[in-house]
């Protein structure tokens, strides 16, 4: 998201930008002009929408830089978060194994079990 807002403003830099020097060569072109050209409140507006569309420029230029810093946080957030998820899977897998293991050797266990006692009661009735 932040990523996205960074590039849209970058492009609304660069048109901004592209105006400022078009508004420039206007006022320039004015203040050149002497006979026909723009009146003084002509050429005091084109100055004024000048340093208006810089200013604009300058702001969006430092919310550039402040999504590019939020998306790095951001980007940097989701490599550790993803860093914790794999440890945690490779947790939980080697609890699974160790549960496969639990339960193998109590199935075993409890056939040595059964098997203890029918031998048990096999040598008590030959005893008798």
């Amino acid at each position: 998201r932040e990523a996205t807002r960074a590039a849209e403003a970058d492009a609304e830099v660069v048109r901004l930008r592209t105006m400022l020097a078009k508004a420039e060569e206007r006022a320039e072109t004015a203040e050149r002009s002497a006979s026909g050209g723009a009146t003084p409140e002509e050429a005091k507006k084109l100055r004024d929408q000048v340093t208006e569309l810089q200013a604009r420029a300058d702001g969006l230029a430092r919310e550039v830089e402040k999504a590019r810093e939020l998306a790095d946080i951001a980007s940097r957030q989701a490599t550790a978060l993803d860093g914790v998820r794999r440890h945690k899977e490779s947790e939980v897998e080697q609890l699974r194994e160790n549960v496969r293991t639990l339960a193998s050797r109590s199935d075993d266990d409890a056939i040595i079990g059964k098997q203890q006692h029918q031998l048990l009661a096999i040598k008590s009735s030959y005893q008798l």
